[in-house]
């Protein structure tokens, strides 16, 4: 629905709180450990780039549509191979000159 009306802010809050919880249901202190101190950073990081490089914010939302249907088959390695295109598109979505972020450069 936030995608629907693009109201970013929900959108981003929903996106957020999606990850946290798959890093609380791994069950990996240290997961969420990490994850914790980088949820403002990249909450600006997503504020920021998304409109940008998905014009229709209904897209972000529905990015997320293989990890809930993995995790919902209890598929963990399906899972874990849609997180990771999950957490790659959006470079694929930026300049090649943010690109090389990406590259270590």
């Amino acid at each position: 629905q936030a995608g629907k009306t693009n109201d970013i802010a929900t959108l981003v809050d929903y996106d957020m709180e999606f990850h946290r919880r798959i890093c609380l249901w791994s069950g990996s202190a240290t997961l969420l450990r990490v994850w914790l101190p980088l949820y403002a950073q990249l909450q600006r990081f997503v504020v920021k780039t998304h409109p940008t490089a998905f014009p229709d914010l209904v897209e972000v939302a529905n990015n997320h549509l293989p990890i809930i249907e993995t995790l919902r088959h209890h598929r963990p390695e399906l899972a874990a191979e849609a997180i990771e295109k999950h957490i790659m598109l959006i470079w694929s979505k930026l300049e090649p000159s943010q690109n090389s972020l990406k590259q270590g450069a």
